[in-house]
């Protein structure tokens, strides 16, 4: 649904929305099915809107830009609805204003291109599901309108001087915050935001943030701690957790692409205020939840019972929440039996993260996260065989990141030999281990086999080493340098180099082409191209040619390696003159695969 916050002060004047409210006998959209549930809700839903709709475009023009769409969507679901329910055009003759059955062409050549894919989504539905849409947006414009005349925020505002804490100031502006997002809720509203910015992530752009999101005044990524609980916080917690307790009105409301998160970062969340909101979140269709630095302790048991409740979860982040060892096998059974549940990050959330770990991989996840876990203390062959599951064929992991788990050598080279049959992994994160720089050739070796993994993110002692970089670039042939693997982007994460890269993600095909571009270039400037053509796959002529063309006008991306810089120096004109200088081979190999000479461009 099109949540637009900009409102059309024409729409409930228009010629196209009268139009469409001459559907029925008696000249109301409600005439559309006589004596039904759609009669009941849509007569309430217009009625509620005009009543108030002059002061609500003072109040709050966000909300009234929202129900114009939300009419516009009740028209067509409306029209929708009437289809259903008379087939034959014949069944629907009586019903239309003209007498041979044909459409007003008012309702249906005059719609806003804003609303286009609430209508396309409209088309799709069932009978049933319209009018399951239609409850939620009854009860959701009901709890708006009530919450607009009866509700008011009880919790007295803090001010410094009245809390005896030495964190006053935070515990001050937290309540501030908490106030803030209970208001947006009771007006059934939600946070938007792009994940990179709550991430501090630039390569996670994919989804934005849609949803109930509460941190510090601090922005998340320099706040270093958590703001701690004070009893004068309660009453504010206490006016959150109502507030979130019909939340799902407003999540009922939503599309169902949209991604709707419910996060608490950098916020302690002690007994009191983590059992009101357990409460409240029990069966909320949130997908995912993100607990950041919340010190729950033992409410790790709570949050079990809201994972067991919500069969919409997808993903579940506990950052800095340590899982006390006596919850593990609970948490994991919880993991194991819920049925959409496909994403796990626990960073810093296991003194020894192994063990959950071992539980994790076994299930059909397909991510796991588990930074600062440490792994130090667990015996080498236990690792090993762990390890050596992602070499499964049956594996559904995807993403991986163990970083910061004090891994080995030897734990380098088991995920090594891993990687050169796994076919199924597409990123690994394996940062701030204890791994020395020979670890360079282990994974420079995994990354010559496999071709599916696209991210393998290491320290840059081991990412520089010459054995990776030979993995994605090798120019000792034309034919090895074909042959390099041009799915994998590893960052060198040097202080000086932050913008390299031999590969560029989700670019398998252009980054070959490019690498053969650029090693014609560097051939061309010693003029040296034509004396190798002896030791070039025949194959391999129509990708030569192929790259010519493709970045003859095409600029090296500005992230890439400074090595490409040769790619924008060297004319593609100028290469294939060169190779017009051995027109001979060229035209034999053209013949070899399957070429006339008579048709050959000159």
């Amino acid at each position: 649904m099109n949540m637009s916050s900009s409102p059309n002060n024409n729409h409930y004047g228009s010629s196209s929305s009268e139009a469409k409210r001459r559907k029925g006998n008696d000249g109301g959209v409600i005439g559309v099915v006589h004596g039904g549930f759609l009669s009941t809700w849509l007569s309430s839903f217009f009625n509620w809107l005009r009543l108030p709709y002059a002061k609500m475009r003072q109040d709050n023009e966000m909300l009234v830009g929202r129900l114009d769409s939300m009419e516009k969507l009740m028209n067509k679901m409306a029209e929708k609805l009437e289809l259903l329910d008379y087939p034959n055009a014949a069944d629907r003759g009586d019903r239309s204003d003209n007498d041979n059955g044909e459409e007003d062409s008012d309702s249906s050549d005059e719609e806003d291109e804003g609303n286009s894919d609430d209508e396309e989504s409209v088309e799709s539905l069932s009978a049933e599901q319209l009018e399951e849409k239609g409850r939620a947006l009854v009860a959701y414009q009901e709890m708006i309108a009530k919450n607009r005349d009866e509700w008011k925020y009880t919790a007295e505002d803090l001010f410094s001087a009245d809390i005896n804490h030495f964190d006053a100031d935070e515990i001050m502006m937290l309540s501030r915050s908490i106030k803030a997002c209970t208001i947006k809720m009771r007006r059934g509203e939600y946070h938007c935001q792009l994940n990179e910015e709550l991430e501090g992530n630039d390569d996670v752009d994919e989804l934005d943030f849609y949803g109930v999101l509460l941190e510090p005044h601090e922005s998340v990524h320099t706040y270093e701690r958590w703001v701690p609980y004070s009893s004068e916080l309660r009453r504010h917690w206490e006016e959150f957790a109502d507030a979130l307790n019909t939340f799902d009105l407003t999540l009922g409301i939503l599309d169902e692409d949209v991604e709707s998160t419910f996060q608490i970062s950098h916020i302690q969340l002690s007994v009191i205020p983590f059992a009101l909101i357990t409460k409240a979140l029990k069966g909320k269709p949130f997908r995912h939840y993100k607990f950041r630095n919340n010190h729950l302790g033992r409410g790790i048991r709570a949050l079990i019972d809201i994972i067991d409740s919500n069969p919409a979860l997808r993903s579940l982040t506990l950052h800095d929440n340590p899982i006390d060892p006596e919850d593990q096998v609970d948490f994991l059974l919880s993991i194991a039996k819920h049925p959409n549940l496909s994403a796990i990050t626990l960073d810093g959330c296991c003194e020894i993260g192994y063990y959950i770990f071992s539980g994790l991989i076994l299930m059909h996840l397909v991510e796991i996260r588990m930074k600062n876990c440490d792994w130090g203390v667990v015996p080498d062959r236990d690792k090993q065989s762990l390890i050596e599951t992602l070499a499964a064929p049956d594996t559904w992991l995807e993403k991986l990141d163990l970083s910061g788990n004090n891994l080995t050598d030897n734990d380098a080279a088991i995920f090594a030999d891993a990687l050169q049959t796994n076919n199924t992994l597409k990123e690994l994160v394996l940062e701030n281990n204890q791994f020395t720089e020979r670890c360079g050739q282990l994974f420079g070796n995994a990354l010559r086999a496999n071709q599916t993994l696209e991210l393998l993110s290491l320290d840059s002692h081991i990412a520089r080493r010459v054995a990776i970089y030979n993995a994605l670039f090798d120019i000792s042939s034309l034919n090895s340098v074909s042959d390099s693997n041009h799915t994998c982007y590893v960052p060198f994460q040097s202080v000086t180099d932050l913008n390299e890269r031999l590969n560029e993600r989700d670019d398998a095909a252009k980054n070959r082409h490019r690498k053969i571009y650029n090693f014609l270039a560097r051939r061309h400037k010693e003029k040296s191209n034509t004396q190798h053509f002896g030791d070039i796959d025949v194959n391999l002529l129509p990708e030569i040619l192929l790259a010519v063309q493709n970045y003859s006008s095409a600029p090296t991306p500005s992230s890439t390696h400074s090595i490409y810089d040769i790619n924008e120096q060297v004319n593609a004109l100028s290469i294939v003159h060169e190779i017009m200088l051995k027109w001979d081979k060229a035209l034999t190999l053209y013949e070899t695969l399957g070429g006339s000479c008579d048709g050959a461009q000159k």
